[in-house]
């Protein structure tokens, strides 16, 4: 029985498979198992998998089906998972070689059950940045005396490991921009314990020759995120505790989705998700206006006079 099962959804990533699949090989923490899903590949990530497969057959687990997306492949991953403890890496990224070793070793020593670190940002040049997972000098992640923690979190999947059970009745979406969201803040709740390991431990790959997203009218699935997030607030208890710091957290994505997507061509999906949003806010988080006193909403409108007269036409 393998320790952690570490799920790897590969999609078309010939280009880096290699570096990622080197970096879970050589693993320091014994008994590990390592489930490449190939979600429909068409390029060399097969033949790549196939290598690493007859090398190291003790320890991957090949696996390929037609293309699903990334939550379907994750879930499927899961469901093939026979360790106790599940980590996720993406196939254009890499880890460092101590990685599972040294937040497995923190889950185990502080009875926790899940354990997040922090992360290098990087591009074809090497590293470019890093990103610090709330604060250094935090060890454990205390929702209930301080839930505010939620603002300073990244809730990508890729950077904790987490206790299996955590994904009971907890799955990835389908369908979905934003699909890692719902589970991974899941978890958070869910947990009993959750562990800070001060390390920048994973290597997260930006595709400076990527296609831009910011106009990417799927931007707008946030809001049903938002809102799924809310009712699995309430579900695990924590409805009170993290009002404040949930309005907050809802506040900034609608924020950030209507900057993002101002020149998506598709106006009435943005003037629907506007009214929408201040129909969820209104609705979940009384007085929201007064404590966000910038009229963001509105000062988007007037500063973009062509989107605002259209706005006031069809909808006002």
């Amino acid at each position: 029985m393998p320790k952690v099962s570490i799920i790897v959804p590969v999609y078309n990533a010939s280009a880096n498979l290699d570096k990622c699949l080197n970096s879970l090989v050589n693993q320091t923490l014994d008994d590990i198992e390592i489930i490449v899903l190939n979600d429909g590949s068409t390029d060399d990530s097969q033949k790549i998998i196939d290598k690493y497969a007859l090398e190291y057959g003790n320890k991957i687990v090949n696996f390929s089906w037609e293309n699903h997306g990334i939550g379907m492949t994750r879930n499927k991953g899961l469901e093939l998972a026979k360790g106790d403890y599940i980590g996720f890496v993406d196939s254009d990224d890499y880890v460092d070689v101590t990685m599972f070793e040294k937040m497995y070793n923190s889950l185990k020593s502080n009875d926790a059950d899940m354990a997040i670190c922090d992360f290098y940002r990087t591009n074809d040049d090497g590293v470019i940045g890093e990103v610090v997972n709330i604060s250094d000098d935090i060890e454990v992640l205390d929702l209930k005396n301080n839930p505010s923690i939620i603002n300073n979190l990244e809730f990508g999947p890729c950077t904790k490991l987490f206790k299996k059970i955590l994904f009971d009745d907890n799955k990835f979406l389908s369908n979905l921009k934003f699909e890692d969201l719902v589970p991974v803040f899941t978890a958070l709740l869910k947990s009993s314990k959750t562990v800070k390991v001060s390390e920048k431990l994973y290597y997260y790959y930006i595709n400076d020759n990527g296609e831009t997203k910011t106009n990417d009218k799927r931007n707008f699935d946030m809001l049903k995120i938002l809102k799924q997030l809310n009712e699995n607030i309430s579900k695990n208890g924590f409805k009170n505790i993290l009002h404040d710091s949930f309005e907050e957290f809802c506040v900034y994505r609608i924020y950030s989705v209507i900057y993002q997507t101002l020149k998506v061509e598709d106006k009435i999906s943005l003037f629907n998700f506007i009214d929408e949003s201040i129909i969820f806010l209104n609705s979940n988080f009384n007085g929201w206006k007064k404590r966000y006193n910038i009229p963001f909403f509105k000062k988007i409108l007037v500063t973009n006079p062509k989107i605002y007269k259209f706005y006031i036409k069809n909808f006002k």
